[in-house]
């Protein structure tokens, strides 16, 4: 059998892979046996999950749930989980001898949000309306951590797909 995806899991799909997010995508079953796929994507510590359930009309979006920085699952709207595909948020990792922090940056309802978080750092978390402010604070808060002896750091985990 062939399967064409809806344009909604396309969209998704589409953005996904342009904004360099990692995607997976299971077949499976619900527990009353009604063949679903799920289609997730990750971009360090940002998380896309969907599902999709087979109907007589083809497949039909069921749920999805975002995970941000800082944050757990939240169910979400499709077009919010299609909107935080269509970026490629910004995530620097800063060492300190055993110490790691995460300094993240993405777009949310059009405001610039920031995230400050990890061992040995106060915990940040701003909204600017003003995405240019957002970024000077960024650079801000950025040179501080610098300044106190934060190094760039690699993701704690690294991709086996990238060179």
């Amino acid at each position: 059998m062939v399967l064409t995806p809806p344009a909604q899991m396309r969209r998704l799909l589409d953005s996904g892979i342009r904004h360099e997010w990692d995607v997976a995508l299971v077949h499976g079953a619900t527990p009353e046996h009604q063949p679903v796929i799920d289609l997730s994507l990750v971009y360090d510590a940002f998380g896309i999950r969907t599902r999709w359930v087979h109907t007589p009309h083809g497949l039909e979006w069921a749920t999805s749930a975002v995970r941000l920085p800082g944050t757990g699952w939240t169910r979400t709207r499709l077009s919010q989980a299609v909107g935080l595909a269509s970026q490629q948020p910004a995530v620097h990792h800063l060492a300190r001898g055993q110490q790691r922090c995460a300094l993240c940056l993405w777009t949310h309802r059009g405001a610039l949000r920031l995230l400050l978080a990890g061992a040995g750092v106060s915990p940040v978390i701003e909204t600017y309306p003003d995405r240019d402010a957002g970024h000077g604070a960024a650079a801000d808060h950025f040179t501080h951590l610098i300044t106190n002896g934060w190094r760039p750091a690699p993701p704690p985990h690294r991709h086996w797909c990238r060179a």
